[in-house]
């Protein structure tokens, strides 16, 4: 949903970490925020929460990874667990961010 409060759905895309280590645009994650794919923009001139030099509005990332504040992510079809290399990445499936 969009992070300026309303309850608008600006994407679809795919949570990729919640690890608050996790780098996004050379910035650590935090405690706050998803690491996540975008797939589809809903509402394509909604800004970013975190905006770069060169992608500021949500029409802008379609197909890149953006961090985007836990409590405007909703997450649907927990799609799978896969494992590789002694790591296990969690495929969530995200309707609305």
């Amino acid at each position: 949903m969009d992070w300026c409060g309303t309850d608008e759905i600006v994407a679809e895309g795919r949570v990729l970490s919640s690890d608050p280590n996790e780098l996004v645009q050379l910035s650590p994650l935090g405690s706050d925020a998803m690491k996540i794919i975008i797939d589809i923009s809903r509402k394509p001139d909604a800004f970013l929460w975190r905006p770069t030099l060169r992608l500021t509005c949500i029409g802008e990332v379609e197909g890149e990874i953006v961090a985007w504040p836990v409590t405007r992510v909703v997450l649907h079809n927990v799609d799978h667990l896969e494992k590789e290399d002694n790591e296990v990445t969690l495929n969530y499936f995200v309707t609305n961010i």
